[in-house]
């Protein structure tokens, strides 16, 4: 279970005792963690937002960590290069790899043959900002 809060994100983590055990995380602080890029056999099939998958839109993100519409900054570790996105799709992973963005996207922080880039993930904004 996944509950945005605004600021703070609630994981529902099991119940113990009959009593619902909830882990708040402030989702303003910096994640570090991997991205990886998706497009050529999803280009132009519906996102779990309902969008349609664009490979050559840098805007767009796919997590598993960050609800659907939540803007994110992302940038390199070395901080050199950064590009600002949108959850508009959901994947099949688990931290840290923290982000699948669109191939423009990580087009923008890494050359896509290199597959994997590590960066640091910040909360700027969510689908109601």
């Amino acid at each position: 279970m996944l509950v945005w809060l605004g600021r703070f994100v609630a994981f529902g983590l099991g119940i113990l005792a009959g009593t619902l055990l909830l882990a708040l995380v402030d989702s303003v602080r910096a994640e570090d963690g991997f991205s990886t890029w998706y497009g050529p056999g999803f280009d132009g099939q519906t996102t779990a937002s309902g969008e349609i998958f664009r490979q050559d839109d840098p805007t767009t993100a796919a997590s598993t960590s960050y609800p659907l519409g939540t803007r994110l900054h992302v940038s390199t570790r070395g901080g050199d290069r950064a590009i600002d996105v949108r959850v508009t799709d959901t994947g099949l992973f688990t931290r840290p790899h923290l982000l699948d963005l669109s191939k423009a996207g990580f087009a923008e922080l890494a050359d896509p043959d290199a597959g994997v880039v590590d960066v640091r993930v910040e909360v700027i904004g969510d689908a109601n900002d």
